[in-house]
């Protein structure tokens, strides 16, 4: 096993291989990725089902992905379609919801997540 190298030295290899001169790209801005017209339409349905207060409030986001949750329909012999599924919608709105309004903090998009595992996928 190599020896565990301090910061500057892990630095130093990336110059020494090249990094200071592969710049291309870093500017500063943004990039995003062109996503497919099916991936754009789960983007768009998510953001339709939205009629809460506001997505910057934790309540209001919670009790609509209650709703979702509730509203799933799995496929046949599938005995939990949430848990395979409520995150995947969470995702969609997540990133359709950034295409076009300010995100929404992370400190609060982190607590639905949580809510998410532990009351719908996980059960506690």
């Amino acid at each position: 096993m190599p020896r565990k190298k301090s910061p500057k030295e892990f630095f130093r290899r990336g110059k020494e291989k090249g990094s200071e001169n592969c710049t291309e790209g870093i500017d500063g801005s943004r990039v995003d990725k062109k996503p497919t017209d099916k991936v754009l339409r789960d983007y768009r349905r998510m953001i339709d089902l939205w009629n809460h207060a506001s997505a910057y409030d934790l309540k209001s986001l919670k009790d609509f992905m209650k709703d979702i949750a509730f509203g799933i329909d799995g496929a046949e012999d599938d005995p939990d379609p949430v848990q395979g599924t409520v995150m995947v919608y969470w995702k969609q709105f997540m990133a359709g919801w950034r295409r076009n309004n300010d995100a929404i903090p992370k400190n609060i998009t982190l607590l639905v997540m949580n809510d998410l595992v532990m009351v719908y996928i996980i059960g506690i």
